[in-house]
């Protein structure tokens, strides 16, 4: 128990601890603002400043087009990119005939007429418009009256804060065993009799238990942020779905950054060769690809450190493939820390 309430007070008396979760804190306020900002039009003016706050999305005065415009879209943007107006009238005519949907008619145009990549292209110009502001209101109201504020907004800033903290514990892992790897204390912990279980799980825990401690804090207020914003809106909001969603998807994440610092650390008697590997998984984790409907997605991947909910606040989308990663960064933490111990024992000399 002392070792993990040392390891717990050294973190307390860390300026770069403070300003790793300042930094996370900032970004994800900075990064969300958009949607905390959220509130129903009352002038056209204001519609207009929201077109300018981003290009996707209900916080950017934009909404979905329906399928009829899109097909306009695609038609013109088919003879902007110079297809003959036959071809276009050919493929109109496919499309009609087999009453395609959006991802057959990629499919259709893709495979037979060899427009690689026309869906993103088209996804991106033409799945959205600029609304009007009976229109852009309307929509908000039927998002918000299917009770899923509580769970969209807590889905962004876990988006933005899952990456930042990410990327924070990786560096701020390197403090994990600071004073240890010096040469003369590392040989005398060896010498000593203390239970190798005890002291690497109070090392591990102890920097993990000060990192969610902090981030209680951020999480705090991003809580009161989100309060404010319902209030604008009329709709209750859920203090715990937050903090849920940071138990899910976070924690997991800590756990296993701060294990695998410390096993990088005991062989290699230095955190070093763990930040790049690390920071490769953070990149490796942040890829996507193709929807069925032409958009871009993140991917869940095995071992993924960071949960990304990319798009319009209100299609952000839980996947159950996130709880199923969450789970074998567990194992996979627990395997490592067994493998820790494993070696602190070999290493110990008496």
């Amino acid at each position: 128990m002392f070792i993990f309430k040392n390891q717990v007070k050294s973190y307390s008396k860390n300026i770069f601890f403070y300003i790793g979760i300042i930094i996370v804190a900032l970004v994800t306020y900075l990064n969300c603002a958009k949607y905390l900002n959220l509130h129903y039009i009352e002038n056209e003016s204001e519609l207009e400043n929201m077109y300018l706050v981003d290009n996707e999305g209900i916080v950017a005065g934009r909404i979905p087009t329906t399928y009829s415009e899109k097909l306009d879209d695609l038609y013109t943007y088919l003879r902007n990119i110079g297809t003959y107006e036959k071809e276009v009238e050919k493929i109109q005519h496919h499309i009609e005939e087999n009453s395609l949907d959006f991802r057959e008619v990629y499919s259709y145009l893709e495979k037979e007429e060899g427009l690689k990549g026309i869906s993103l292209e088209i996804e991106r110009k033409y799945s959205e418009k600029k609304g009007t502001m009976k229109e852009v209101n309307e929509l908000i109201s039927q998002y918000l009256s299917q009770g899923i504020f509580s769970e969209k907004i807590s889905n962004k800033l876990i988006d933005f804060l899952s990456l930042w903290l990410a990327m924070i514990t990786i560096l701020i892992s390197a403090f994990l065993f600071r004073n240890e790897l010096k040469k003369d204390t590392y040989e005398l912990l060896h010498t000593k009799s203390i239970k190798a279980s005890n002291y690497i799980l109070s090392k591990v825990l102890g920097q993990v238990v000060a990192i969610i401690l902090a981030c209680i804090v951020v999480l705090i207020g991003l809580t009161i942020c989100s309060i404010e914003t319902s209030k604008k809106l009329h709709v209750d909001y859920n203090i715990l779905c937050l903090f849920w969603e940071f138990a899910i998807f976070c924690i997991p994440t800590i756990i296993y950054i701060s294990s695998f610092s410390c096993l990088s650390s005991l062989i290699f008697k230095t955190p070093i060769p763990a930040i790049p590997i690390l920071f490769l998984q953070v990149i490796y984790s942040n890829t996507g690809g193709t929807a069925s409907d032409g958009s871009f997605v993140y991917v869940v991947r095995p071992l993924s450190l960071l949960n990304r909910f990319p798009g319009d606040l209100f299609k952000t989308v839980v996947e159950k493939e996130m709880y199923y990663n969450s789970i074998l960064l567990l194992l996979v933490s627990l395997i490592i820390l067994i493998a820790s111990i494993q070696l602190w024992k070999r290493r110990t000399t008496i």
